[in-house]
């Protein structure tokens, strides 16, 4: 009775084998047509970074504001440089602005991810990195404020 048995066991064994790649020779038959699709393997695009931004740096104190296309660098103790056209693109997680004036060029580069900008405890939204001409100079950045607001 015992041979049976191993007998029975073995063809039950093969015939198992047999189905996992449905008799054919090579490899296993892939996922029926009317399974569902894989989830896709890229990360969809981040939202859009907002038109209106303020951003602000310390040591040494500087500040931009971002309205649209116009974009006015400020520091103490000098005049305000007005940007006017600034080409904004969004690439790699951040968005990069763009202009020039008669006096040179600006390039404001800000990435989403909480800031602190060292001399309060406001968590800014954003990380900023300025170059005006060859000086660059790091900060934050957050939408603007509604009047009356403390939210960054």
């Amino acid at each position: 009775m015992r041979p049976i048995a191993a007998v029975f066991v073995s063809a039950l064994l093969l015939a198992a084998c047999d189905q996992s790649h449905d008799g054919q020779d090579g490899p296993p038959a892939g996922p029926p047509a009317d399974a569902p699709a894989p989830p896709p393997t890229t990360t969809p695009p981040a939202a859009a970074y907002p038109a209106d931004l303020d951003l602000a740096g310390t040591e040494p104190f500087w500040a931009v504001k971002i309205r649209g296309t116009a974009v006015e660098f400020s520091e103490p103790d000098a005049p305000a440089q007005a940007f006017a056209n600034a080409a904004k693109a969004e690439a790699g997680g951040a968005a990069t602005w763009t202009a020039n004036n008669a006096t040179g060029s600006i390039v404001v580069k800000v990435t989403a991810g909480p800031c602190s900008d060292g001399m309060s405890d406001r968590v800014w939204t954003y990380t900023a990195e300025v170059t005006l001409g060859t000086r660059v100079l790091k900060g934050c950045a957050a939408v603007p404020s509604a009047p009356g607001s403390t939210q960054g």
